[in-house]
């Protein structure tokens, strides 16, 4: 590992120079690019602030709302209907004339309206379960997210403590150099190394103010520079694999199919009353204006659609072909999921074992090379190349590290997605 400068560079800056005045630039860049204080955020706390972000809360409400109103639109019943009429005619060489005023109601005698009110409520509960699952897979963005930057945060800061212990071991090749028990060698290969380490150190910086200014996006009016996620990199093993695919049919998306399956359900119910016609009752009077006087009578209708073409084949038809859609999908995505289910399993507790393991039984042991190695230099048993490589493998023993703790605890978000676990009830 490592990003080095071309030959060409290091011996055009390095050959003259005073080491000391290099160890110090180093050290004060080092101090530059030192995080600042910044604001502790948890996982919780990120999550907490997504979900509660006004434009996130007002999104679920009205999406709710929209089908809310469709419920109490299909418990309405028909409006009435009121007719004025009026016409004029003679009769027998005198002029009469007739007022009409009739008030007409659809009666719902098949009862159509109450399962159409079933089926608008059963689509109200799938909105419910499409917005969990919705906020299901906010929840692992922002978890990602985080865990995106928490890890980069530990690269950087290992980088950091890097360079410190580089820049250690430079002053004791100064200090040797001085007494004429070092070579010129040395002294330019342990700078040409910090220098390298210097720019991978900047590059994973670089990284970081990415991931965090994308996190500050989630939770809204953060600055990228003040968040510092804080916890451990390395997730707990998982829960029990049957709990979480006992967890799974409750997941927001199988559960919105299977009451969506409902909804037209109901529709196929109330299609198939379409032989029943809804009565129109009328409810008027009638005054007649003659030269003899006026006749005022009260008038009573009734109109029955006769269902000769259409008696709901055709709905039928569709709400039966829906029905049957939602049954099939709910069905193959839960068999998807349980596979996956078991395959992110499988990889998020063998990632997790694999990280302790690590952990363990080389990352612990690494920490002593470079001091083995200083102390081997300084006593003159080795050279400034035992120096660099127990740096070196110091820093990606520990990377290597965080890299496994990174891959597991994205398993284990992947997990909780596919399972519909939301890691903040």
């Amino acid at each position: 590992m490592g990003i080095y400068p071309s030959s060409a560079l290091a011996t055009r800056v390095i050959p003259g120079c005073d080491v000391h005045r290099w160890i110090l630039i180093i050290a004060l860049a080092s101090s530059v690019l030192s995080p600042a204080a910044a604001r502790d955020l948890t996982e919780a706390q990120a999550i907490a602030a997504v979900l509660s972000r006004e434009d996130f809360v007002t999104l679920e409400e009205a999406r709710r709302a929209a089908a809310q109103a469709e419920v109490e639109q299909a418990g309405l019943p028909a409006n009435p209907t009121a007719a004025v009429g009026r016409e004029g005619f003679s009769s027998r060489g005198a002029r009469e004339a007739e007022t009409r005023l009739e008030f007409t109601q659809q009666i719902d005698v098949a009862g159509r309206r109450r399962f159409a009110r079933e089926a608008a409520e059963h689509r109200l509960a799938a909105t419910d379960s499409e917005l969990a699952g919705a906020r299901t897979d906010a929840v692992a963005e922002v978890r990602r997210s985080f865990a995106r930057v928490l890890f980069r945060s530990r690269v950087v800061d290992a980088l950091h403590s890097a360079v410190d212990r580089l820049t250690s071991s430079a002053k004791i090749v100064n200090r040797l150099a001085r007494s004429g028990e070092s070579s010129g060698y040395d002294r330019r290969r342990v700078m040409r190394e910090l220098f390298a380490l210097r720019v991978e150190r900047d590059t994973a910086a670089a990284g970081l103010a990415r991931e965090r200014a994308m996190l500050a996006s989630y939770v809204e009016g953060s600055v990228p520079e003040e968040l510092a996620p804080v916890g451990a990199l390395l997730p707990a093993p998982p829960p029990p694999l049957d709990e979480l695919r006992a967890q799974l049919r409750e997941r927001g998306q199988l559960v919105a199919l299977q009451v969506h399956a409902e909804a037209a359900d109901s529709e196929v119910r109330m299609s198939r009353r379409g032989w029943i016609p809804d009565v129109t009752l009328g409810l008027g009077t009638r005054l007649v204006e003659t030269g003899h006087g006026d006749r005022d009578d009260l008038t009573l209708s009734l109109a029955v659609p006769l269902p000769l073409f259409d008696r709901g084949q055709a709905r039928t038809k569709r709400a039966v072909a829906e029905r049957e859609a939602y049954r099939a999908e709910h069905a193959l995505q839960l068999s998807r999921l349980s596979g996956e289910l078991n395959g992110a399993w499988q990889q998020a507790s063998r990632l997790a074992a694999a990280a302790l393991d690590y952990r363990r039984d080389v990352l612990g042991s690494s920490h002593e090379l470079g001091r083995i190695a200083q102390t081997a230099y300084a006593a003159g048993e080795g050279g400034i190349l035992n120096i660099i490589d127990a740096s070196r493998t110091e820093l990606e023993t520990e990377l290597t590290s965080f890299e496994l703790d990174h891959q597991a605890r994205m398993a284990r978000i992947e997990l909780d997605q596919l399972a519909g676990v939301n890691s903040h009830d």
